[in-house]
């Protein structure tokens, strides 16, 4: 769908219509350097297939936008569906992530997880989840006002059992994982990558989330090193623990337009940890951004 001009985006793009299914794409391998899929493969009778087509055009070095619900707001829309909230009737397929990441890997895209847990084999790692488990939902229990429960996720019961079923299907994958170094042991603010080595970056509850732990300083270093390997890098959440918002926030924001990057705010579709629902995102600025030479592999620290 176009929004404007179509007729002027069309002769910009020299872009054609072209109708077909994304179970069987009309196009040779190979074909674009950029494919976007918005909202598309939950709505295919086989949404694995329609990503294995999706990535078979993709050009060495080029890029796959894609968005997709995660296998979790199933059971939501499915309930809204039958309470009739919602009007759609047909196919909706929704995949789990760590699936998606595997098919995407095995077309031969990168994903890349850093961690200093990865350092452990995948027994060392199972135990000291059995070990930590039961206290860690006991927490979660004592601080439940803490969180937004809804559909998706009702009570900590059935967040227990989301969190075990995540964490069968990563040591399922794991040891393949560590062979193929899509699991990295490191950490930062020094991580073993060369410079532009991804497209994107992102750092999931640990800056900001660990505010009192963890240093202004330590936060900025973090923040430059991530930008150093990565051409965008998104930090989410920007609440400490407890909830309240993290005062690194500004200070990071400071030093990185300082070092010439751009730095935004922005509200994200997602919030559990309540107040939990904005991210930062750091991009190389327009005037200095320089795109030859980089990869299409996205990261995640």
């Amino acid at each position: 769908m176009f929004f404007g001009r179509p007729s002027a985006v069309t002769r910009r793009c020299q872009s054609r219509k072209s109708v077909g299914s994304t179970l069987e794409l009309p196009f040779a391998d190979r074909a674009f350097d950029v494919v976007l899929s918005a909202e598309v493969l939950e709505h295919t009778p086989d949404p694995m297939q329609g990503l294995r087509e999706l990535t078979r055009v993709v050009a060495p070095g080029g890029r796959l936008v894609l968005t997709t619900p995660g296998r979790l707001w199933q059971p939501v829309v499915r309930a809204a569906s039958a309470l009739h909230l919602r009007p759609y009737h047909g196919h909706e397929n929704f995949l789990w992530p760590a699936r998606a990441r595997d098919e995407v890997t095995r077309q031969g895209m990168r994903v890349v997880s850093c961690d200093p847990l990865y350092r452990f084999d995948a027994k060392a790692i199972r135990a000291r989840i059995a070990a930590i488990f039961d206290e860690m939902v006991a927490q979660t229990r004592q601080n439940a006002g803490e969180f937004v429960w809804d559909g998706a996720i009702p009570s900590v019961d059935a967040l227990a059992r989301l969190r075990s079923a995540a964490m069968d299907l990563f040591l399922e994958d794991y040891d393949a994982g560590l062979s193929e170094k899509r699991y990295v042991d490191a950490e930062l603010p020094s991580l073993p990558f060369a410079d532009g080595a991804f497209d994107l970056a992102l750092c999931s509850h640990f800056l900001f989330l660990y505010t009192k732990q963890l240093s202004e300083d330590f936060h900025a270093a973090a923040a430059r090193e991530l930008c150093r390997v990565a051409r965008e890098v998104r930090i989410f959440p920007l609440v400490a623990l407890g909830g309240a918002p993290s005062e690194r926030v500004e200070p990071v924001m400071a030093a990185m337009r300082r070092d010439g990057f751009d730095v935004s705010i922005e509200a994200v579709p997602y919030e559990f940890q309540r107040g939990a629902n904005r991210m930062m995102r750091i991009s190389k600025s327009r005037v200095s951004a320089s795109w030859a030479g980089e990869s299409s592999t996205p990261a995640q620290v």
